[in-house]
């Protein structure tokens, strides 16, 4: 799952890794070294520089009060965390739109891999693996920006669909029957249906 948004009052520059750590530069077909996010930078530290912030998010969660319910979260918490988090759908958080624009912005080098792809400069194998690594790259920097619970839930449902919090790898990807022409092109292109993914959310919160 590639969901990545949040709000948050507390500031990117603070904030810890939590995923597993991503190279931070990649070989490029292109005959350079390119980094998806910030020369030089790790993903955690590409999230501290320009991951956007947003309102608030209860990050201290308050005492159950008596009778209002059974789980990690009182009723009071959970609708004030589907309301921070989700406000009018999940797809339409600046956070998440941030991350969409990155990825479709992929194309642009996509097509200049491609070009290799037909000289016979590179091989089709080298350019889904690197661009597949850039989309995961910038899924790791928008996750770091995105505040827990949620991202406890999408690390949840990754591990549960994939095996990994990040989501399919490429080898997975290939294993599964998709070439690489087929990862190529997904690379840039945003799941558009990440509210029915994340659909499950506010139950997810109420069976902790």
């Amino acid at each position: 799952m590639d969901a990545i948004f949040g709000k948050s009052t507390q500031n990117p520059q603070d904030s810890q890794s939590k995923t597993p750590s991503s190279p931070q530069t990649v070989s490029s077909p292109l005959g350079q070294k390119e980094n998806p996010m910030l020369e030089g930078s790790s993903p955690s530290q590409a999230s501290k520089s320009h991951a956007p912030q947003y309102g608030q998010v209860p990050t201290v969660l308050s005492q159950k009060q008596e009778g209002e319910g059974k789980g990690r979260y009182s009723e009071s918490e959970i609708e004030a965390i589907i309301s921070n988090l989700k406000g009018d759908g999940f797809k339409n958080n600046p956070l998440r739109q941030a991350y969409e624009t990155e990825v479709r912005n992929l194309s642009s080098i996509a097509e200049g891999m491609k070009q290799k792809i037909l000289k016979g400069e590179v091989e089709e194998s080298e350019v889904a693996k690197e661009l597949h690594k850039m989309r995961r790259d910038l899924g790791v920097k928008y996750k770091n920006a995105t505040p827990s619970p949620l991202i406890d839930y999408i690390y949840a449902i990754n591990i549960e669909r994939y095996g990994d919090p990040l989501g399919p790898t490429y080898e997975m990807l290939r294993g599964k029957g998709k070439t690489d022409a087929q990862i190529i092109e997904s690379s840039y292109r945003p799941n558009p249906d990440v509210d029915v993914l994340l659909g499950g959310f506010e139950k997810w919160l109420r069976e902790q």
